[in-house]
């Protein structure tokens, strides 16, 4: 969760607040030889504005919209 960030120094401006759902499943060897990990984020696929900046000579606002879903596989040996 992230709270309402303010973009201008008057407030008059801000991203709204989100909340991001992230999760992981892990699995290894009883000896720890090696490790699995698969791993999502984003899992509900959220549609957020991660940041913005405010251009003030020309009265304009720029969005940087945060990263959708996405997940992979992780995989260690220890030898």
């Amino acid at each position: 969760y992230q709270s309402k960030q303010y973009i201008t120094p008057l407030n008059l401006a801000w991203v709204p607040a989100r909340t991001l759902v992230n999760a992981s499943l892990h699995a290894g060897s009883p000896t720890d030889a090696w490790n699995l990990n698969f791993w999502v984020k984003n899992l509900t696929d959220e549609d957020y504005a991660a940041n913005s900046f405010y251009i003030g000579v020309f009265n304009q606002y720029l969005v940087g919209k945060g990263p959708r879903r996405t997940f992979g596989a992780s995989l260690k040996y220890n030898f």
